[in-house]
């Protein structure tokens, strides 16, 4: 018995091996030669040697196109990747498939058959059917023939354009020129539109002429029922139909324009529009009103337009438009306020109708026209200062803890309280130059330093700093001081003084031309300086002289029988004048 078990396993471990590696043959075969990777992403088990290790649940998916008259295109997704099978081959359960109908010759898809079972064409992509396996599958597209589409063709001669209009057989609005294949039965209108000073002249419909449609010569209305060239002409004239607008009371037409091919252009009422051309008007309200309805003909616009400043139509006959204006709804505007050195602030107004107060808060609105009564509380020892409204000062309020406002926008306030202290006494100060070119004249504060401008009111009290300052090099001096006319002895020829405005200052710093002439000693001439003038006293003969700059450079020469030599066109500055050898410095 030991010898023949060890027989038996082995020959028990053998049929097993060989029936592992049946099984592994045939989940390769169902698997349609599916790679490792394959195997994987369906959820097929696989071994460290790429054996399978249980078998997948595979389903046959058959489809067809019912009478065989279109293409279809069956696909699975691989490798992120949508790939093509054929029908009849076996796909992997939970697999997704997608069914394609390519659609030629007029034929349109009617419904799909899955398992027996009819399924409705979806809305969006009526040619396509998704669905995941569960069983096995058979799908059949069933087709049919669609209605016929003939190509219409608009046509138009110089001085207009045309354009047609329908509803598709999906319900789209459809507009085109030129040509456009349409189907049998759809209505088709064919706007023509003149250019200015133009009108229409002529329709024909494969070449016979028609008549427009209605009482609207720039309009042809027919029934697709054939291939159809319409053509239209023009000439030259005006056609349309009188439009004419006004406005109710409360308010106004700010703005009426009409939508030609070449641009927006605004008319005036009672102008002829061609039909098919749209207009539209813009209405103004009055302050505090809204628009409350349009009219055409007297019978009211859409609804869509009640309430709305614009409004705009198509000419399709004579129009008169009208709109009406309503009370608007109160504008509100928001009050608020700052207090300084106050204890409270309140605003409060009555309703109309009411004799009970409404407080405001800070920041809140309120209806425009409003009267608001505004009450300040100043602090302990305080008095109200100053208000501002919207930034600007009321002086009248000065002193005032309770005022009325009416309301007419945004509003801010602003209230300074502060002790009652008395108003300074204060004195004007002036001040000048005897030669203000000459010199320049600073006035400042003495503690502060803030300058002081000639003609201010200061306070009195205040020590100020008097300053004269000469440019370096100039032929003027300070002279002295004058305080109200009257030389100011006590800053004699100093060029900073100290005052304490006790009156009224009228101040100024009186200059000196301070030119001069050095004669040498020995000299029989005499050299003198008046009003730039240089006087030479002395010659009996024409004798030559010249005049230098300190730098040596010749400014004059000249041969001098007259006592007079003008140095006015010079600048000022140091000269030395040699008369004969002898050289006097000159100063100007």
């Amino acid at each position: 018995m030991r010898r023949i078990l060890p027989l038996m396993l082995t020959l028990l471990t053998m049929l097993l091996t060989a029936l592992i590696g049946t099984a592994q043959e045939s989940a390769a075969t169902n698997y349609m030669g599916l790679t490792a990777t394959d195997a994987s992403v369906t959820g097929a088990p696989i071994g460290a040697e790429g054996a399978l290790r249980q078998e997948t649940q595979m389903y046959k998916v058959n489809f067809s196109v019912a009478d065989g008259l279109v293409n279809m295109q069956a696909t699975y997704p691989k490798d992120n990747w949508d790939t093509q099978f054929n029908s009849g081959d076996e796909l992997p359960a939970g697999t997704e498939v997608t069914f394609f109908v390519f659609l030629e010759g007029g034929y349109e898809m009617d419904h799909w058959v899955v398992n027996g079972n009819e399924v409705a064409p979806g809305e969006d992509f009526p040619q396509r059917l998704q669905w995941t396996l569960t069983e096995d599958l058979t799908v059949q597209a069933v087709v049919k023939m669609g209605a016929a589409k003939y190509k219409i063709t608009l046509e138009k001669g110089q001085g207009g354009s045309v354009e047609g209009k329908y509803v598709d057989e999906e319900g789209y609005n459809i507009t085109f020129d030129g040509e456009n294949d349409i189907q049998e039965g759809i209505e088709l209108s064919v706007r023509a539109t003149p250019d200015p000073n133009r009108m229409v002249d002529k329709w024909y419909y494969n070449g016979n002429e028609v008549t427009p449609t209605g009482d609207d010569p720039n309009l042809y209305v027919f029934k697709v029922t054939e291939e159809a060239t319409v053509y239209v002409t023009f000439k030259e004239g005006q056609s349309g139909y009188v439009v004419t607008y006004s406005a109710g009371e409360h308010g106004s037409i700010e703005k009426a324009e009409v939508y030609l091919p070449s641009g927006i252009e605004p008319f005036e009422s009672g102008e002829a529009i061609s039909a098919g051309l749209n207009v539209k008007f813009t209405a103004q309200p009055d302050k505090g009103y809204e628009v409350d309805q349009w009219y055409v003909n007297d019978q009211p616009a859409e609804s869509y337009y009640a309430g709305k400043p614009e409004f705009e139509t198509m000419v399709e006959g004579k129009m008169d438009i009208r709109v009406t204006f309503k009370k608007g709804a109160p504008i509100k505007y928001p009050v608020s306020w700052t207090l300084e050195g106050g204890r409270f602030f309140v605003a409060k107004y009555k309703a109309e109708g009411s004799d009970e107060f409404t407080i405001v808060g800070n920041g809140e609105s309120v209806d425009e026209g409003t009267e608001l009564i505004l009450t300040v509380k100043p602090g302990d020892n305080n008095v109200v200062k100053e208000w501002y409204i919207n930034g600007a000062l009321r002086e009248d309020l000065a002193g005032v803890t309770e005022t009325t406002i009416i309301v007419e926008g945004e509003t801010t306030i602003k209230v300074i309280c502060a002790p009652d202290t008395p108003t300074p006494v204060t004195h004007k100060v002036t001040y000048s130059v005897s030669h203000k070119d000459q010199a320049t004249l600073t006035v400042t504060d003495a503690k502060t330093n803030e300058p002081i401008a000639s003609g201010a009111d200061v306070v009195e009290g205040t020590e100020i700093t008097c300053q004269v300052t000469i440019p370096e090099g100039s032929m003027w001096q300070l002279e002295k001081w004058t305080i109200g006319g009257a030389d100011y002895t006590e800053g004699a020829k100093k060029s900073t003084i100290t005052l304490t405005v006790d009156k009224d200052l009228e101040i100024q710093a009186v200059l000196l031309d301070h030119t001069s002439i050095e004669t040498p000693a020995g000299t029989r001439y005499v050299v003198s300086l008046q009003d730039g003038e240089l006087m030479i006293q002395g010659l009996t003969t024409p004798t030559p002289i010249y005049l230098y700059s300190t730098t040596g450079e010749l400014m004059l020469s000249r041969l001098m029988e007259t006592s007079v030599l003008s140095l006015r066109d010079l600048p000022q500055g140091v000269y030395f004048l040699v008369v004969e050898g002898h050289a006097y410095k000159v100063i100007r």
